[in-house]
């Protein structure tokens, strides 16, 4: 787990604690609880090195661990309680993403005697419908050069990535699926102009249905 960048202080509670120190022993004594949160407990080379000559009001600040190391009870308290508020949060947030993805995958929860890895698949499978389905670019430019109302399209796209479901071809990439129902339009504008009584809209309709009842 990455190193906390930071821990609570607060600024009055400093003001008192420092309030019989020099403006050197102060520096001293801000640089040490910062070396303390990075390092954690610090050995006497360590605060020779940064605080030089640090007078005794500073060090009685700090007391010495079981292995002889420095530390300030406060500061260790603040780590401690800042580490255990972000565990909390973190588990807050992983368990209102397993009852939200509960909700959203509820009707593709697995037979009793399923395992966890087709209900992986299950999911992956309505992330990538999601996913494309939201393609709003992608749709948008489609509309364009076929001259398609959204809707249409929308509607043409979801029926077509059922079908492909349906199939067992909807585990092939995001990419090659776009480009799959590309042609797939095209192939169905082409029969339409070929068939005077029908204009592309009415001829994509058709073989929509054809796929629905399926």
């Amino acid at each position: 787990m990455a190193k906390d960048p930071a821990f609570l202080f607060y600024s009055s509670d400093f003001l008192s604690g420092v309030s019989d120190l020099t403006m050197e022993e102060r520096g001293h004594y801000i640089t040490l609880i910062c070396l303390q949160h990075q390092k954690g407990h610090l050995t006497k080379k360590i605060i020779d090195l940064n605080a030089p000559n640090i007078s005794n009001d500073v060090m009685d600040k700090f007391s010495k661990d079981e292995n002889g190391l420095f530390f300030n009870k406060r500061v260790d308290a603040e780590i401690i309680k800042r580490r255990e508020h972000s565990e909390k949060q973190r588990n807050r947030a992983l368990d209102g993403w397993k009852k939200r993805k509960a909700t959203a995958n509820a009707t593709a929860l697995p037979l009793e005697n399923e395992n966890e890895n087709e209900v992986i698949i299950i999911n992956t499978t309505l992330n990538k419908k999601e996913n494309i389905l939201n393609s709003k670019i992608w749709i948008e430019q489609i509309c364009m050069t076929k001259r398609l109302e959204l809707s249409d399209v929308n509607k043409y796209l979801k029926l077509f990535l059922d079908d492909l479901e349906l199939k067992g071809e909807i585990d092939k990439p995001e990419k090659d699926i776009k480009t799959h129902f590309i042609n797939w339009i095209n192939i169905e504008i082409s029969k339409a102009k070929k068939d005077s009584g029908e204009n592309d809209k009415e001829k994509i309709n058709r073989e929509l249905k054809k796929l629905n009842s399926k």
